[in-house]
């Protein structure tokens, strides 16, 4: 895709493929369910292990430019950072 803007992703899981990082490439501001999904088409184990059944599961925890997602109606945008965090296990 050329043209478009670039995401900055982040998962704070160093098992995961995006740990270190990547940056997406996006027609322009996009609904975060749409964004989503470009994301779980990209990368096959972080769709595994964030959307089970195509949607983001209750458990992850997702921040866009610092702020939390309270619903799946956030947006991304030129410049964007989306930081997603899995359940934290304890014991």
């Amino acid at each position: 895709m050329t043209g478009g803007v670039k995401i900055r992703v982040l998962v704070l899981d160093v098992e995961e493929e995006l740990a270190k990082g990547a940056v997406l490439e996006v027609p322009g501001r996009i609904d975060f369910a749409e964004f989503l999904g470009i994301v779980c088409a990209k990368y096959p184990r972080f769709r595994d292990r964030f959307c089970p059944g195509g949607a983001l599961a209750p458990y992850a925890k997702v921040f866009i430019d610092g702020r939390a997602l309270a619903g799946p109606a956030g947006q991304v945008g030129p410049g964007s950072e989306v930081v997603f965090f899995p359940a934290i296990h304890g014991g």
